[in-house]
């Protein structure tokens, strides 16, 4: 299992407020459902699926199979591709990478308990790409990050969900201040 976690501590209300720049006293946790469903597992699911396409340069890496020959000419000879996280992309053998970008996908995870939430994928040699080690043609790869997580990436996030709260408030004839500088 591989997942992000978001919230979950007792002062969860008061920091998240704090965070996104909303007052103390916004009943926050009416709004987690809604933020949750409508904008953090949107925003991770698509995010993910940037960063695979990317070959890691969304969060500052370079994916690539320098350090894994063998394996590269395997794959390429068997799916006609080097692209990293992906195997068969008409759907037949694909497993990562719709466990990360599908919400539908049998082995996307996704959890949301209270003032918590939990996604990520099933999968389960995924945890393993992360941290690297030795594969299948007996070469070493390196960890390779699969979570959308970077400090730009986190602050687009944020506004996405100051954006939402702000909507959220003013149906309700609330507004949110000007929060720039917690971005």
């Amino acid at each position: 299992m591989l997942e992000v976690h978001l919230g979950g501590a007792k002062d969860a209300r008061a920091a998240l407020s704090a965070l996104i720049g909303v007052a103390d006293d916004l009943d926050i946790q009416n709004m987690w459902p809604g933020l949750v469903n409508d904008v953090i597992h949107p925003w991770f699911l698509e995010n993910a699926a940037a960063l695979i396409k990317s070959g890691g340069r969304l969060v500052g890496e370079s994916w690539d199979y320098s350090g894994e020959p063998k394996y590269a000419a395997s794959k390429k000879a068997q799916v006609g591709h080097l692209e990293m996280f992906r195997w068969d992309k008409a759907g037949g053998k694909e497993v990562l990478y719709p466990s990360l970008t599908d919400a539908k996908d049998p082995l996307h995870y996704f959890k949301m308990t209270g003032n918590r939430v939990s996604i990520g994928t099933s999968v389960p040699y995924a945890k393993r790409l992360t941290v690297g080690g030795v594969g299948p043609a007996g070469e070493s790869y390196p960890g390779r990050s699969l979570m959308p997580n970077s400090p730009q990436m986190n602050k687009r996030l944020l506004t996405y969900m100051q954006r939402y709260i702000g909507r959220e408030l003013a149906s309700s004839g609330k507004r949110i201040g000007d929060v720039r500088q917690n971005l």
